[in-house]
């Protein structure tokens, strides 16, 4: 038995390795969809800044978790990674927006799903150069 549990050792890491990015990820995405799915009130949200703005930032939040997510469970190539990430923020975008206009208080946006998926290229935006950075990094001192 012995060679079994060490056989496991390795496998069970590697589901905590991607677990912990997962996690925040779906954290992120709980905590967008009370935000945008919550009943509105007359006040407007309630948020201290304007709305495409909130929408912008959320979305960039989701793009922002849902990368290493997806870095850390696949392996797929980087531009592969970019479009999973801005189509299913897009999705969700589009989905949040038309369940808005079955909540009291709330109505549906064009405009909130420009924020969103402006938000969401941002955020893919951001891992890209990141992980260009690296890269070139990495090459620059292999090379010397």
């Amino acid at each position: 038995m012995p060679g079994r549990a060490s056989g496991n050792g390795p496998a069970r890491w590697r589901v905590l390795r991607t677990m912990r990015w997962w996690i925040p990820c779906v954290v992120v995405w709980g905590v967008v969809s009370w935000l945008v799915l919550r009943p509105g009130d007359a006040s407007g949200g309630g948020l201290p800044i304007p709305d495409k703005v909130a929408h912008l930032l959320a979305w960039l939040g989701l793009a922002l978790t849902a990368w290493p997510a997806l870095s850390a469970s696949t392996r797929w190539r980087r531009a592969t990674r970019a479009w999973a990430v801005v189509g299913a923020c897009t999705a969700y975008a589009v989905a949040t927006e038309a369940l808005q206009a079955g909540v009291p208080g709330r109505t549906s946006d064009a405009l909130d799903a420009a924020a969103d998926v402006a938000g969401a290229v941002l955020g893919v935006a951001v891992w890209w150069l990141f992980e260009s950075r690296r890269a070139a990094t990495t090459r620059g001192q292999t090379t010397s």
